[in-house]
């Protein structure tokens, strides 16, 4: 019967009171050995971080209307996504990689010089350390309800991390003023190309009023007279409106193509230098190939409408299957 007696609270009680020596050993070396990895083991890691404030609402559309030339409205409320990836951008980011000479400062000397004897380029090196900055090193999110963007970036050195993303804020910056710049210059360009235009189309116009009142021998400002002015006025206005929104889309595009041929280049080497998936790289383009279908679609289209929702539906199941594609 005794052996078959329930365990109370005073039996654990005294046999932990019985081991209190071997717990308080136990718990010592446990704080030791914590405090040693910490102290003279573990590495620091700090984080800085920036917040930038986009302004206008996103980045600038291809296409333009009168409206828009005229009122100054440069931009669209696209959302913070485009800018985000402006920001992760390898061309921004393999700029601050080369300004900072960060290949030196954030890969182990010994490990490039291996990469290096193994022969791996330095361009190979900065590929790969923009990979691990963008993936690992690199957090770049919206802040909620609002249209402010927080940019962190982790290392060891807390200057050098400042640094980064301080140089990665700037480059944003000076790309976003720029392509302001060139869209302002292409703005007053093409008002001043159909200025004349236009006026020689009014001066038709009132030759042309002239003339019927002369025919119908209506002279007075009469009901008659403004409809007819008005239906003339209308209908060269929205002609006018239609050439113009087209030449600006046609110079802007030649803007942006200017840009891609760039970023073109930059791929073309990172793939000369690079072993890719095959899957990944197929997906890659479907991808790219939906991104600009949709940009297309938008510039005819509303957001709500079915083709554009399709297309952004499958433009998700795309960057879902290739999310997965890469972690495996």
């Amino acid at each position: 019967m005794d052996s078959e007696r329930e365990l109370t609270l005073a039996d654990i009680l005294l046999a932990f009171r019985r081991r209190m020596k071997i717990f308080w050993v136990v718990f010592i070396l446990t704080v030791v050995a914590t405090g040693i990895y910490l102290f003279f083991i573990a590495e620091p890691t700090y984080e800085a971080t920036a917040r930038v404030k986009v302004q206008g609402g996103g980045a600038p559309r291809l296409g333009l209307s009168v409206e828009s030339i005229l009122s100054g409205s440069l931009f669209s409320p696209t959302g913070l996504q485009d800018e985000i990836e402006i920001l992760k951008s390898r061309t921004n980011i393999m700029s601050v990689i080369e300004k900072l000479v960060l290949v030196h400062k954030l890969i182990d000397e010994k490990d490039l010089e291996t990469a290096l004897n193994e022969g791996r380029t330095m361009d190979d090196m900065k590929i790969s350390l923009y990979s691990t900055i963008v993936d690992e090193l690199l957090v770049i999110s919206p802040v909620k309800d609002s249209n402010i963007i927080e940019v962190k970036f982790s290392c060891e050195d807390p200057k050098l991390a400042s640094e980064v993303v301080n140089e990665i804020v700037q480059n944003y910056m000076n790309f976003s003023e720029a392509i302001a710049k060139r869209q302002i210059t292409l703005r007053k360009q093409f008002i001043d190309e159909q200025l004349p235009a236009v006026e020689l189309d009014l001066k038709k116009a009132e030759e042309a009023l002239t003339k019927f009142r002369e025919e119908t021998n209506i002279y007075d400002a009469g009901t008659q007279a403004k409809s007819i002015l008005n239906l003339m006025t209308t209908t060269s206005s929205k002609l006018e409106e239609a050439k113009i929104q087209v030449d600006m889309s046609e110079k802007t595009l030649e803007f942006y193509t200017a840009q891609l041929e760039g970023l073109e280049q930059d791929l073309k080497d990172a793939r000369d230098s690079l072993t890719f998936d095959p899957i990944v790289l197929q997906l890659k383009s479907k991808l790219i190939d939906l991104q600009v279908e949709i940009a297309g679609l938008k510039e005819t289209y509303t957001e709500n409408n079915p083709t554009v929702l399709e297309k952004q539906r499958e433009l998700q199941e795309t960057k879902s299957q290739l999310e997965t594609e890469v972690a495996r």
